[in-house]
């Protein structure tokens, strides 16, 4: 149901509203969407199945379906088998570990904060250059503003050296 709510909003908002909103969140530049948006144009079908399957992806397939408005019936059936896939992995491998279950969450715990502060790291670094980018252009545009009015005023008579002063 989760993935409907994504879709509908991806559908409600439309490819130029998304856009302006992606391109607000820190890292994410106008250049990164429109090649996402022309890969998912090319690749919907195969996104939209496979990334069901790869955690973290989930979520980043219904959006995009929504504004290309891909046909509902087509979306529905290929999150519906992804989905499948991977709950179906998950229970397999929760009932081949059997008692040891454990073990593997304890891991995976250990990886998710790994994972989350990587990914909290990355932010930081991410923001940090854009915001140092956007004062460098900003000096830059001021430095050239004074240039061009340095330019424009008149300049001031210089003495004439030709004669000799007494």
């Amino acid at each position: 149901m989760g993935s409907l709510v994504q879709y509908a909003l991806g559908a409600r908002l439309g490819r130029e509203r998304t856009r302006a909103l992606l391109v607000k969140l820190p890292g994410i530049k106008a250049e990164t969407v429109d090649r996402a948006e022309a890969w998912f144009a090319r690749h919907g079908a195969q996104a939209v199945l496979f990334g069901r399957l790869l955690p973290g992806v989930r979520p980043l397939t219904s959006i995009p379906a929504g504004v290309e408005r891909m046909a509902l019936p087509q979306y529905i059936l290929l999150t519906t088998i992804g989905s499948l896939a991977w709950t179906s992995t998950l229970l397999l491998s929760g009932y081949l570990l059997g008692e040891n279950w454990h073990r593997v969450t304890d891991s995976a715990g250990t990886f998710s904060y790994a994972a989350l502060g990587t990914l909290a790291l990355a932010t930081v670094l991410v923001v940090a250059k854009r915001r140092r980018r956007r004062r460098a252009e900003k000096a830059a545009i001021e430095t050239n503003e004074e240039a061009r009015s340095e330019a424009a005023r008149p300049s001031e008579p210089q003495a004439d050296r030709s004669r000799p002063t007494s």
